[in-house]
């Protein structure tokens, strides 16, 4: 589980893209600190597990399905990324919970969404799709 905070900016540092799978190398400090093999990040996120890790990197396999729908497939040497760790279930934590992990998707035609002021819009759910769905 994720607080949603930021903890601080890394650099992707090297993309391998296979046909079923793919592995990012980010550049990071903070998020590494205590951080170990098995461990979750999130990244821009996305919750990955790290896989190898070698002074300020970290290494993380991604599903070519995570990479199709999320925004880790837009993502080129360089690009920055926002990183989380996961959130230890002995300590404070800010913001809110956010697992990481998409388990359904929803289409809809309208917005339900209240502002401060009072006013609002109405949500009318269209259909639910699967997760395979290509037009969301």
């Amino acid at each position: 589980m994720f607080t949603g905070i930021v903890e601080e900016t890394g650099t992707i540092k090297k993309i391998e893209k296979g046909t079923s799978s793919g592995r990012l190398t980010i550049e990071a400090d903070k998020v590494l600190q205590g951080s170990k093999i098995g461990d979750s990040i999130a990244v821009n996120g996305v919750c990955l597990t790290i896989t190898g890790m070698s002074g300020h990197l970290f290494t993380a396999d991604v599903m070519a399905e995570t990479i199709r729908r999320s925004n880790l497939g837009t993502l080129s040497s360089g690009s920055k990324v926002n990183l989380e760790r996961a959130m230890a279930a002995d300590g404070r934590f800010g913001g809110h919970i956010v697992s990481g992990h998409r388990t359904f998707c929803q289409h809809c035609d309208r917005k339900n969404i209240r502002y401060f002021d009072g006013s609002d819009h109405r949500l009318h759910r269209r259909r639910k799709c699967d997760l395979g769905d290509s037009n969301m």
